[in-house]
């Protein structure tokens, strides 16, 4: 039963991870295509940190629940549980950051677009692209995915 729980472990705790590395990719390429001014961090950065911190969490996750595979008695099973533990809450905590910052961007978007200045940061080269309605729905299906994970 335990081989059984471990090998369900595993995708349980490297999906999220990996989904949420495709929607940090993501959004740093949108944040370009509607206006990096607008956004607390550069769009190179959302991906730097937050792939950095699901890679700090993954480590953490793989190496709890191998301390607690290989432990000998209950306080080193113990331990490592709580290091996975620790590994899924720093996880989860940079996800909510992210989502923080994503939504600091949607809100100074919108401010923009509600002052008449949004034009005035939007980079032309990218203007087709924001009035397609495939854009408009990607973005839609980034926050769907994202808040779904």
């Amino acid at each position: 039963m335990l081989i059984v729980c471990s090998r369900n472990l595993v995708p349980l705790t490297v999906a999220p991870a990996l989904l949420t590395a495709g929607i940090y990719l993501c959004l740093g390429r949108v944040i370009t295509a509607i206006g990096s001014k607008l956004s607390i961090l550069k769009p190179k950065w959302y991906t730097i940190i937050f792939v950095g911190c699901d890679l700090v969490a993954l480590i953490l996750q793989s190496a709890g629940g191998a301390i607690s595979a290989t432990a000998d008695d209950k306080k080193g099973s113990d331990l490592g549980v709580n290091i996975m533990i620790a590994g899924l809450v720093s996880q989860c905590g940079s996800m909510v950051l992210f989502f923080g910052v994503w939504g600091h961007f949607v809100f100074r978007t919108q401010k923009a677009k509600r002052a008449g200045t949004l034009r005035r940061v939007q980079p032309p080269l990218y203007e087709y692209l924001r009035s397609t309605q495939r854009f408009k729905l990607f973005q839609w299906s980034m926050y769907n995915l994202f808040s779904s994970s």
